[in-house]
């Protein structure tokens, strides 16, 4: 399935939804039959759309966009009413636009965090002095993993192997 956006005609995509389709895997002809309906091919192929192949291959491959504006325009309220609809969703086009036009005119920007050339370059030297400290810090040291069941996270705790005593293990 991951190369259907690569092919380069539509005889390719069909033979290749066709032999998932004919393996003997449960559930593959559902969804080859789910793929084939036009308006699902011109989204994974562009060989199928009627998109330019530049603009196409240009667009996100992801829904992380549009998920994120769902959540900006559904954080105001829920349950509201048609016209009430319409009234929140003209506010927060406005909010939208209002940010946008101060960041073109004034240069500044949405948050608080500094994304300029200098600021990126600064943090490229901390993250670089870090990696060089890590890297000669591991050579005395141990790593040992936890888990953390507050938030789920695995965390690296750094032990110094000088300071365990000789009856004490590393899991």
């Amino acid at each position: 399935m991951y190369i259907v956006p690569n092919l380069n005609t539509q005889n390719e995509v069909l033979k290749i939804l066709h032999k998932i389709r004919d393996c003997d895997k449960p559930g593959t002809t559902a969804w080859v039959k789910d793929k084939l309906t036009l308006w699902v091919l011109s989204g994974i192929s562009s060989v199928f759309s009627k998109m330019d192949h530049v603009i196409w291959s240009q667009t996100p491959n992801n829904t992380n966009a549009g998920e994120s504006a769902h959540a900006n325009v559904n954080r105001d309220e829920r349950n509201l009413s048609f016209i009430a609809r319409i009234v929140r969703g003209r506010d927060f086009d406005k909010r939208q636009w209002e940010s946008t036009d101060v960041y073109e005119k004034y240069n500044v920007p949405d948050t608080y965090r500094n994304k300029s050339e200098l600021a990126q370059s600064i943090q490229s030297e901390k993250r670089a002095e870090k990696r060089r400290k890590g890297s000669k810090q591991l050579s005395n040291t141990a790593k040992k993993r936890k888990n953390n069941c507050h938030n789920k996270e695995n965390i690296t705790e750094i032990i110094d192997l000088d300071d365990l005593d000789k009856n004490q293990h590393i899991e």
